[in-house]
């Protein structure tokens, strides 16, 4: 179930699956779609984050959107997995540099 709430030109849905909040997302339905923010449930995050993306699949389809990019913190390595199985590739790296003072 995808509730959406519309705010100046972004969308964003609320994905409910079996009476539970699975996640947030938040987007402008542009033909390179770039996900502004993603939140999902802490219980089963990557269920959740499949609900999520099946049902963002849906809405983005509606808009003819033909590329969808998400940010993703570079250290969120079962969020990357996930993403990766559902057919998203790596387009660019962020590294993270940090020097003891």
């Amino acid at each position: 179930m995808v509730y959406t709430r519309f705010y100046r030109e972004e969308y964003i849905p609320t994905i409910h699956k079996n009476n539970k909040l699975r996640g947030i997302v938040e987007y402008t339905p542009e033909k390179e779609t770039i996900v502004d923010y993603l939140a999902v449930s802490y219980h089963y995050p990557t269920k959740a984050l499949e609900a999520l993306l099946t049902a963002l699949k849906n809405e983005l389809e509606k808009h003819s959107v033909e590329k969808l990019v998400v940010p993703v913190d570079a250290t969120k390595t079962a969020l990357t997995k996930k993403l990766l199985e559902k057919g998203f590739y790596i387009e660019n790296t962020v590294y993270k540099l940090v020097k003891k003072l």
